[in-house]
């Protein structure tokens, strides 16, 4: 191989000249320090779920240090869930946050905006207004020897293959929500809230026209909010119940752009899209990458304390990029803008939400 043709695979070297490589090739395991077996052997024993996170930050922490260190490559992506999504009017913010589980999603704006309406709702959501149905609770127990005290007589126990026993009580009838939409093939349906009270409430970033990184919270009473419901209550008994498996809900995420799209229009159109992808890019790569402008708000380079202790922006074209560092499931929050006023409809946005934003 010829000195050029070497020289063309050094494009990472070129694109670092004048930064302090140091800050790159070491100290990376003190950054993203792994949680050690032994805590994570000790939770396997006394709570799954929280086992079950500490090695998925592992996996994510591995997985940033290489990216860091350059042994891998950022890798454009579909980010198909797990992310929340701002859209700046002239009449506020527009939020619409999908789980990281894939398994609901919530929209909020002001609450002075009175023009979404009940049938706006139904028509983009294809959900109908919801009627009581049956509510039959699942009691599972671990006790071998029990014996039903707390379910229906006429609805047998059963055992589950982890050892549970499972009794079903018939509560009468509940509207779950205020929407529901058709009965799964599975069973069961996605019920739709809409209210001016969320039980949760969500942040929404947004970055300002000064570059800095802001946030809005919306919920609990701060909102108008549309959200599916969030826990299962669906089983053989109580056939309409509500469901959250991740393959049903996200048959709902182009829907819900597409509301969140015609409310941004209904306040006056869409100025810039604000999305914080969660776990995508390290510091390292807008660097790598040729963004312009890189600025440390917070800490620098080689550091990261977690928790918003670091915060780097970056530009490219008519985008910004800021990474905010978070904890060891999410080592770098990815929070990209970019202009909207272009988009003319709300046809327009969601596909560009859609078919460009989610794409990163």
């Amino acid at each position: 191989m010829s000195q050029e043709q070497n020289h063309g695979e050094n494009i990472w070297d070129q694109a670092l000249d004048g930064v302090d490589l140091s800050k790159l090739d070491n100290g990376k395991e003190d950054e993203y320090r792994l949680i050690p077996p032994s805590e994570i052997s000790e939770a396997a024993s006394t709570d799954t779920l929280r086992w079950l996170l500490m090695r998925q930050a592992n996996e994510n922490l591995k997985e940033a240090r290489a990216q860091a260190e350059g042994e891998i490559s950022r890798e454009r992506k579909y980010h198909d869930e797990g992310w929340s999504i701002s859209i700046e009017t002239p009449r506020g913010i527009v939020g619409l946050w999908s789980c990281w589980l894939g398994n609901r999603f919530y929209l909020g704006f002001p609450n002075d905006v009175s023009e979404v309406t009940d049938e706006l709702i139904m028509k983009t959501l294809d959900v109908e207004r919801a009627l009581p149905v049956r509510q039959v609770n699942a009691i599972a127990v671990n006790d071998w020897n029990y014996e039903g005290e707390f379910a229906d007589k006429d609805k047998p126990l059963e055992k589950t293959e982890a050892g549970q026993i499972i009794g079903y009580s018939y509560y009468g009838q509940r509207l779950w929500a205020k929407f529901y939409g058709p009965i799964e093939n599975s069973g069961g349906r996605i019920w739709v809230d809409f209210s001016d009270f969320e039980s949760s409430g969500l942040p929404f970033p947004y970055i300002d026209a000064s570059g800095n990184l802001n946030e809005i919270y919306y919920g609990h009473d701060r909102s108008m909010s549309i959200s599916t419901f969030p826990f299962n209550f669906h089983n053989k008994y109580a056939e309409e119940g509500p469901i959250t498996d991740k393959e049903s809900i996200q048959r709902y995420r182009e829907k819900f752009i597409r509301l969140a799209s015609e409310i941004a229009f209904l306040m006056r159109g869409a100025k810039a899209i604000c999305i914080d992808y969660g776990q995508s890019m390290v510091p390292e790569d807008l660097y790598r990458e040729d963004y312009q402008n890189i600025c440390w708000l917070k800490g620098d380079l080689g550091e990261r304390k977690g928790f918003g202790n670091e915060v780097v922006r970056g530009q490219k074209g008519d985008s910004t990029v800021i990474l905010k560092s978070g904890n060891s499931v999410v080592p770098w929050s990815t929070i990209l803008s970019l202009p909207a006023s272009r988009l003319t409809s709300p046809e327009m946005l969601a596909n560009f939400i859609k078919e460009d934003v989610l794409w990163f």
